[in-house]
Order: structure tokens, then C-alpha cells, then sequence
């Protein structure tokens, strides 16, 4: 003879019904994560909204390109080209103006959405 579940004692019965209750919860989490994933985590336009929205593309000549560690390095590489220290700054917002110039910030969020495009394929 087949034992069905109301054969089972009622603490068994409740341990039976507990593991149940718990995969079905467990299965939602996972459903809703993977759904969070795909449509948050693994869409492009999430990275490229938040560097849009911060500027970021900008915020390279205007952030920075002025920051003090990256004007140390700057100097650095300066000073091995013997520009004299007076000259420095304003050869370093030469090199700057020419960054930008020849490396727009269209060009460089043109190409940070394709790598983005390309990680995430």
C-alpha cells in the first residue's frame, strides 16, 4: 500500500509542508534576481545613463586632467622634455587643450558605449 502525506504525523507533516513553503520562496528570489539582473545588471543603458548623468565624459579635461596626482605626472613627463618651470602650466593647459581636441568627449562616449555594448553582449 502507497503512504501519502496524510499518512505522515503532524510534526512530520509540518516539516514536509515548511521545505515546501521555503523552495517556493527560494524559486521566487531567484525568478525576481534573475529578472533584476537581466533587465538592470545586463542593460547597457544603465552604464551609459549614469556616465551621461555625471558628466563623466566631460568631467575628464575639466576633473580630471587638472587633478593634483594627475599634474605631478604630467610635470613629471614635462620635466623630462626640459620645459622650463614657468612654462610648465601653461604648456600643461597646451597638452590638455590638444587632449581635447584631438579626443573629444563625443569620441571617447561613442567608444566607452561600445566597449560597454561589447562587454555586456
Amino acid at each position: 500500500m502507497r503512504s501519502s502525506s496524510r499518512d505522515l504525523r503532524p510534526g512530520a507533516r509540518r516539516a514536509v509542508d515548511a521545505a515546501l513553503v521555503l523552495a517556493v520562496v527560494l524559486a521566487g528570489v531567484v525568478a525576481v534576481s534573475t529578472v533584476v539582473v537581466r533587465a538592470t545588471i545586463l542593460d547597457e543603458s544603465t552604464y551609459t545613463q549614469a556616465l551621461t548623468q555625471a558628466d563623466a565624459f566631460e568631467r575628464i579635461y575639466t576633473d580630471v586632467l587638472p587633478d593634483p596626482e594627475v599634474v605631478a605626472v604630467q610635470e613629471a613627463l614635462l620635466g623630462e622634455l626640459r620645459v622650463p618651470a614657468p612654462l610648465a602650466t601653461q604648456a600643461r593647459a597646451l597638452a590638455t587643450s590638444a587632449v581635447r581636441w584631438a579626443l573629444p568627449p563625443e569620441a571617447i562616449q561613442s567608444a566607452t558605449e561600445r566597449a560597454v555594448g561589447d562587454v555586456l553582449a
